[in-house]
């Protein structure tokens, strides 16, 4: 805001210049005071809130009457990452602004780690053009590439980081972290945690660490064992992980004060935030807990703003904040039916009013990312005993039902010509992770249980958090065929079958994304979907597993380009514990 603009929303405040909108007749959730305002007004100047409830006659340009809905700011997603989606920034805020997401802290993890700084740069400003507001969390995977200091603190600035994004608080004490922590200290900029089935100990020191918030709570303890040491929690409802509703019910139950609790969707799906939104769907099973809607929405928007220190922009109906709030019939159902941004209409009835079209010519960057080690046969897909015949004990990554935490399991496997085999009746598999942005080259290898593919493999270019290319399949040239069909399209996923490419999902900006808007992306994820199933697998661990399970960051096991990594010991362990050699 300029000395002119000030001036004019000092004036318009005290009615001696016309507001340019005045909306009327409108019931205001009040989130200081935590009430409604009845017959409420609201008078907008270059886009800034001038006026709520003026004690003189309005004077302005345009007039809205809200017929007595209630307005409200606009929701604050306070930690996401929009590559989950498989969206470009411009589909994904088509889903979700909708839905009454005016504010997004967006880590983009998977695109820093895909393409470093200008990745960074393409999906921020994509995210620039569009009505909403969004704030950098920098991925801290990204960060810790960097050689010194020095860089960390000059990147973080150069990007105008809000946080640095996810410190998992198992690592704290690393040298490498440490030298991250100060960095961050040294930009001013807060760091955001991540700490999964961690006991109180752990808490406890990554607060020390300076970890601000953590989205990863499960169950009430966690949540507060958090508040208790003075983090702030980022109450998630994501697509693979909906704790919405248990750690709602645990803050009712308890009587816990929720001044520093908030939601996230952390990851959402395209078809998930169409069909049920976003931060609006988590007021909704917050109400349903037993949390009034106006607490919720204050959870959902100031709280959010405070905790990152831009409540006096937005995160409230009061002047001098952005014009940024939405319309709703009801606060049972949270059904937005108008969302204004800076005080323009941008969706109404679920129709975003501003969308733009991806043309990934104007991102030459963001193509041609998957580079495949040269020299790829079928026997890259073969795991070596080291003797003919017998059998392993082997290490594997078990999927439970459910959720994205793995587990590390024993299977004993047979071996036949020096080859470990894989096990449909005890659902072991082989699985491989292949670096794909043409620099080692390396290929890790493991076992996984739970996939339940009877036949052929898929293979993916997506996973968090290396996007490395991730194949698993009961047939060594099966997968070999879906590895080479991900590479060919640029991107995505495929499933083969006898040698032949059955199914495939085109993924080609970063090899992560789709250049499609948000329906026709959908269609496409259901249609692949349904090529999955020629597999007679469990569709819904294929996907978490090409998505997410592997990390180096989420417990007990995961497996990166180097091998099988132990989470929680923070080390890489090896695929076989044992053997028994048949005599020829």
């Amino acid at each position: 805001m300029n000395d002119r603009q000030l001036k004019e929303l000092i004036l318009a405040a005290k009615g001696k210049l016309p507001f340019d909108i005045y909306f009327y007749n409108a019931r205001i959730v009040d989130v200081y005071r935590e009430r409604i305002i009845d017959s409420g007004s609201v008078g907008i100047k270059n886009g800034i809130i001038a006026a709520v409830c003026p004690d003189f006659e309005p004077r302005a340009t345009e007039f809205i009457d809200c017929r007595g809905m209630y307005l409200a700011p606009s929701f604050i997603d306070a930690h996401m990452h929009i590559e989950s989606s498989k969206l470009t920034s411009f589909a994904y805020c088509e889903g979700a602004v909708p839905h009454g997401t005016g504010c997004v802290f967006f880590d983009p993890m998977q695109m820093s780690n895909t393409l470093g700084l200008k990745g960074i740069k393409a999906i921020c400003e994509m995210l620039g053009e569009m009505p909403v507001e969004s704030f950098l969390q920098l991925s801290s995977q990204y960060l810790s590439t960097l050689k010194t200091q020095d860089d960390i603190t000059n990147v973080i600035k150069e990007c105008r980081a809000k946080t640095v994004g996810e410190i998992s608080g198992a690592v704290v004490g690393n040298e490498e972290i440490i030298k991250l922590l100060g960095a961050a200290k040294r930009a001013g900029v807060k760091v955001n945690g991540h700490c999964p089935s961690m006991g109180f100990r752990d808490v406890q020191q990554a607060a020390c660490a300076g970890l601000c918030d953590d989205h990863e709570c499960e169950s009430i303890s966690d949540l507060e064992q958090r508040l208790a040491c003075g983090m702030a929690v980022l109450v998630r409802e994501g697509t693979i992980e909906p704790n919405c509703r248990t750690l709602c019910e645990g803050i009712v139950k308890n009587h816990i004060p929720t001044d520093d609790i908030m939601f996230c969707t952390d990851d959402k799906s395209a078809e998930d935030i169409k069909e049920n939104g976003c931060i609006d769907n988590a007021l909704r099973i917050a109400v349903k807990c037993g949390i009034s809607p106006v607490s919720a929405i204050k959870m959902a928007t100031l709280n959010a703003a405070r905790h990152y220190g831009v409540d006096d922009i937005i995160g409230s109906v009061a002047p001098s904040r952005k014009a940024n709030f939405l319309l709703m019939d009801s606060l049972e159902n949270m059904t937005v039916k108008k969302v204004y941004h800076q005080g323009r209409l941008v969706a109404e009835n679920g129709e975003f009013l501003c969308r733009h079209e991806f043309d990934i010519t104007c991102y030459p960057e963001l193509k041609n990312t998957v580079i495949l080690p040269r020299g790829l046969d079928s026997h890259s897909f073969e795991i070596k005993a080291g003797f003919e015949r017998g059998y392993v004990t082997a290490n594997a990554i078990e999927m439970p039902e459910g959720g994205i935490v793995t587990r590390l399991v024993k299977g004993r496997l047979e071996v036949s010509n020096g080859i470990v085999c894989g096990d449909t009746k005890a659902d072991i598999l082989p699985i491989f992770v292949v670096e794909r942005f043409g620099r080692s080259g390396e290929i890790g290898s493991g076992f996984i249980k739970g996939l339940g593919i009877k036949r052929g493999a898929v293979a993916a270019s997506f996973a968090q958090e290396s996007n490395n290319v991730v194949v698993s399949g009961v047939d060594p040239a099966d997968m070999l065929c879906a590895v080479k069909a991900v590479e060919a399209n640029g991107g995505g996923a495929a499933m083969a079958i006898d040698g032949k490419v059955a199914g495939l999902y085109s993924l080609p900006v970063a090899g992560i994304l789709s250049g499609e808007n948000i329906t026709d992306e959908i269609k496409a994820q259901k249609a692949f979907r349904e090529a999955l199933a020629l597999t007679g697998g469990n569709i819904q661990r294929m996907t978490v597993v090409l998505t997410v399970s592997l990390c180096q960051t989420i417990p007990e096991v995961g497996l990166t380009e180097k091998g099988l990594f132990d989470v929680n010991q923070q080390r890489y362990i090896p695929t076989f514990t044992g053997g028994e050699e048949f005599e020829e």
